[in-house]
């Protein structure tokens, strides 16, 4: 029994071991301090008589927690002989010694493998001489400690791995809403011998609990598909079977046939069969990876093989996430560039005008988003630097109402790309830049000057129309196109009101969004 220097979930340093000679039953108490080592002997002595068991000796080492006045006045008392072993001898109390270090790396072992915290050592030791009392032992080979013991064999169906997820019912006051879900999991951590329940770890409370309503869930592996022998039909005397493939109907083969290495008929005439082995199969599983991905070979589906060191080195990028990383780095002149594009289009679009700032009002901040754009072979295209607002600091009621943007579901696009070889369809695609700079903004916003680019003045932007980033930006946009796209017949789905349609005649054209 040595002090642990990490604390057990519960308080405790200290473990104390104690084994039953003959039967070789392990028992476990846990401590704080080691004074009170000799309290729990003298409890656990006082229960073994009370179970008509009485032990003749206590062995111990020279601990002064097992030699000290208390106990062995209490030994005396009770007739039992203390024996200690020789100084520096650890040898002479071989079984306790040996059985401390099989706990020891049980408990490792499975800390370890289940990735559980270091305090949860406690239950671990626990569990593990809990496992060492229901497995056989080297001087009883035939019989285990816990039947000796108990005068019957144990039960092993409740055994699961230490550390096993394991789905435990919320009852009383923690019960959930009715859609949400009824049970939480948690780390199975042991076996309540005496209650007949479970112990199971709570990270969120850090406790350990027990509980009689759980589940453990296991993914049983699917069985091989079994191989099923088909008799051929047998045939009555003077009848014929179908003919073959290239065997005309009065039975003669053609010779290309005859004398083709695949007649499989020929190869069963070249090899041995054998009866038992089943001459045909059925059931045969299909490739459903090679039906997801056709084209295997990047190459064939008109794509650059590029390998994973490669696509890790080029496309993770070396983006700027701040406007000082981007003044600093050596890209900074096509950096630079993008952010003039940028401000010549907000201005073209008249996103925004310089005015005072109002008295008391606090104008939102913004920053700026840079991108380097590659093409499907990792090579650089494309400096993209956007101006975006810091929308999380809006207030709901004050600078927006609303935020729904839908966009159109999976579903259809599945539908579309079905249709459209049918009736053949051109399909294209496009991306609309600056899109959210179109919609009008409704709400009156105030933002700072852009970041890095101010007048020197006190005046803060109004924004007129949307900017990246606003929480109504996506809203307003959808209203707008929606509104355009009207106007120019087309009409939306009731199914999903991000497809809309235009028929001209006989000709229609479908736009997604």
């Amino acid at each position: 029994m040595g002090k642990y220097n990490v604390a057990s979930i519960h308080g405790n340093q200290y473990y104390l071991l104690m084994i039953d000679d003959a039967a070789r039953y392990i028992t476990i108490e846990f401590l704080k301090t080691k004074d009170q080592a000799a309290q729990r002997i003298m409890n656990y002595i006082t229960y073994l008589k009370a179970q008509d068991r009485s032990p003749c000796a206590i062995c111990a080492d020279w601990g002064t927690e097992f030699v000290n006045q208390s106990l062995k006045n209490w030994c005396h008392t009770q007739g039992i002989k203390l024996q200690v072993t020789t100084p520096y001898s650890p040898s002479q109390n071989g079984v306790a010694e040996y059985m401390n270090r099989t706990l020891v790396e049980l408990a490792h072992a499975m800390l370890t493998a289940a990735e559980l915290p270091e305090f949860l050592w406690e239950p671990a030791i626990a569990h593990a001489a809990y496992l060492r009392n229901l497995s056989h032992t080297k001087p009883r080979a035939k019989i285990t400690p816990y039947q000796l013991w108990n005068d019957k064999k144990p039960n092993i169906g409740h055994l699961q791995e230490f550390g096993a997820p394991i789905w435990v019912l919320l009852q009383g006051q923690k019960v959930q809403r009715k859609m949400l879900p009824k049970s939480q999991r948690r780390a199975y951590v042991g076996y309540d011998e005496g209650s007949k329940s479970i112990k199971y770890y709570n990270m969120a409370t850090r406790n350990i609990l027990t509980s009689r309503n759980y589940c453990f869930l296991s993914w049983a592996q699917p069985s091989p598909l079994e191989e099923i022998g088909i008799e051929p039909d047998t045939l009555l005397e003077g009848e014929q079977g179908p003919p073959y493939e290239g065997e005309q109907e009065d039975g003669t083969h053609s010779a290309a046939l005859e004398n083709s290495p695949d007649n499989p008929r020929k190869q069963k005439a070249q090899g041995s069969i054998d009866p038992i082995e089943p001459q045909r199969k059925r059931g045969v599983c299909k490739d459903y990876r090679y039906l997801h991905d056709p084209f295997p070979d990047k190459k064939e589906a008109g794509m650059l093989s590029i390998t994973k060191e490669k696509a890790f080195t080029v496309i993770p990028g070396d983006d700027c996430h701040s406007l000082k990383e981007a003044q600093e780095s050596p890209d900074w002149p096509e950096w630079d560039k993008a952010i003039q594009t940028k401000l010549e289009q907000l201005h073209q679009m008249g996103t925004c005008k310089l005015v005072n700032k109002p008295v008391g009002m606090m104008p939102i901040a913004n920053k700026w988003v840079f991108t380097k754009k590659r093409n499907k072979e990792g090579v650089l295209t494309k400096y993209k630097a956007r101006l975006v607002a810091k929308g999380c600091a809006q207030c709901l009621g004050h600078d927006y109402l609303k935020t729904h943007s839908p966009i159109v579901r999976l579903e259809t696009i599945r539908a579309i790309l079905a249709i459209a070889p049918t009736q053949k369809l051109h399909i294209q695609q496009m991306d609309i830049k600056g899109a959210y700079l179109n919609a009008m903004l409704k709400e009156r916003v105030y933002m700072q000057q852009p970041e890095g680019f101010a007048d020197g003045t006190s005046q803060v932007c109004l924004l007129i129309k949307t900017l990246y980033s606003l929480k109504q930006a996506g809203h307003e946009w959808n209203i707008d196109l929606d509104m355009k796209l009207r106007r120019r017949g087309y009409s939306c789905l009731c199914s999903d009101p991000c497809v809309y349609i235009l028929c001209i005649g006989e000709e229609f054209a479908i736009i997604t969004v």
